[in-house]
């Protein structure tokens, strides 16, 4: 029998350690398109450093997933850990050539550590609802690592007062995971492949059934929300302003949109949404989370805001825990492969979303530019009908 996710040693040891790799990670934020102008870069060289590393991100991936099926997906982990920690020291030099590198590296670890946690967890339960149950628990500390990390490295900022202060936390934190990784390696378990070596001569991948439609599927939901985080980092805050809203208060709708997030994740993982049908949680996720957006384009006001916001976090927490559940089922015997699609497609939503709103905010037109977010996430309950079709004709094949 399957341990349930809530009394599972591993998932608590997977989460401790993104937790406290997120801290490190988060850590970062708060000063690094300060930092790009402290080194003289100009604001598009500093949005290419901030971009760096979501290119990466969006890259690693499936390359990680390629081999962690094929190899003990332990030192995928161990490994991605350590370029996190050696990405985050480096960048303390105040140097801009290091700033590029060390932004294009860390992309490269964390995708790798995100990659191998995902794998790892999915390996351990065979139902969708444990599996889903599991992610959310996970997902749980993962997102609250980072929204105290941005809190941590500020203050770190404003103790130390040097640039170097957050980036050397950073590899504290970082050095941190690896050592909570490593002292309780033994209860993630799960070091074997999941392909036999006459398997991995086969480059070919069988899909589940109708697996191909569900992995696209996930993976153009999963760029569609994150396009819209990406493009809210850059937007908000303007368009906040033009509604009369101070600028201040801007952190405080990310918070709410955070734990909006967080709420309904920790619901997930327990038996009140845990048991919830897959289309019913992705299609209610998606409407929740769209009717909060179509309502706040329309409104003003900072607590309307900030009920609003917290609305469209719930209306994400119901559908991030599913998505990497799905894209371990789709590919036969490759679940890093799987979650690895997922995670590109999200990322490149991510690269997109500022890319586009920048464009479409041109001379001030900040409320174009917010209005295109809500357009796209319209198509997501598209997607959940599409998927839920989709899962129903895969399990009658």
């Amino acid at each position: 029998m399957e341990r349930h996710p809530g009394k599972d040693k591993a998932i608590s040891a997977l989460a401790a350690t993104i937790f406290t790799t997120n801290l490190g990670g988060g850590a970062i934020l708060p000063v690094i398109a300060l930092y790009t102008a402290h080194l003289g870069l100009s604001i598009q060289a500093g949005g290419v450093v901030i971009a760096l590393f979501a290119v990466t991100r969006a890259l690693a991936p499936p390359v990680a997933g390629h081999f962690i099926d094929r190899l003990d997906p332990h030192p995928f982990m161990g490994w991605g850990i350590l370029i996190f920690i050696v990405a985050s020291a480096a960048q303390a030099v105040p140097r801009a050539d290091v700033l590029f590198i060390g932004r294009t590296v860390q992309g490269v670890g964390t995708g790798m550590v995100t990659v191998a946690c995902y794998t790892l967890i999915s390996r351990r339960y065979t139902r969708t609802s444990q599996l889903r149950m599991a992610n959310a628990r996970f997902m749980v500390l993962e997102m609250v690592g980072s929204v105290l990390g941005p809190v941590v490295g500020a203050e770190v900022f404003r103790l130390t007062g040097s640039f170097a202060g957050p980036f050397i936390a950073s590899a504290i934190f970082g050095t941190v995971a690896l050592g909570l990784y490593l002292v309780r390696r033994d209860d993630i378990g799960c070091h074997e492949p999941v392909l036999t070596p006459s398997e991995t001569s086969h480059e070919r991948m069988r899909f589940a059934p109708l697996g191909l439609w569900i992995l696209v599927l996930i993976s153009a939901m999963n760029f569609i929300l994150m396009f819209i985080w990406g493009s809210m980092q850059f937007v908000m805050p303007f368009f906040a302003l033009s509604k009369g809203i101070g600028v201040h208060a801007v952190g405080y709708f990310f918070g709410a949109l955070s734990f909006g997030m967080i709420f309904t994740m920790w619901l997930t993982q327990r038996e009140l949404l845990g048991r919830v049908p897959i289309t019913p949680m992705l299609l209610g996720g998606s409407l929740i989370s769209l009717v909060a957006l179509t309502v706040l384009v329309q409104t003003d006001g900072f607590w309307t805001w900030l009920i609003l916001f917290w609305a469209t976090g719930a209306g994400v927490g119901l559908v991030f825990p599913t998505l990497p559940s799905l894209a371990a089922g789709a590919i036969i015997s490759r679940p890093g492969r799987g979650v690895g699609y997922l995670e590109m497609g999200g990322w490149a939503g991510f690269v997109l979303g500022p890319v586009v709103t920048a464009y479409l905010a041109a001379d001030g037109n900040y409320a174009r530019a917010f209005h295109f977010e809500l357009v796209a996430i319209y198509l997501s309950p598209v997607l959940a009908i599409a998927l839920g079709m989709v899962r129903r004709r895969a399990a009658r094949a």
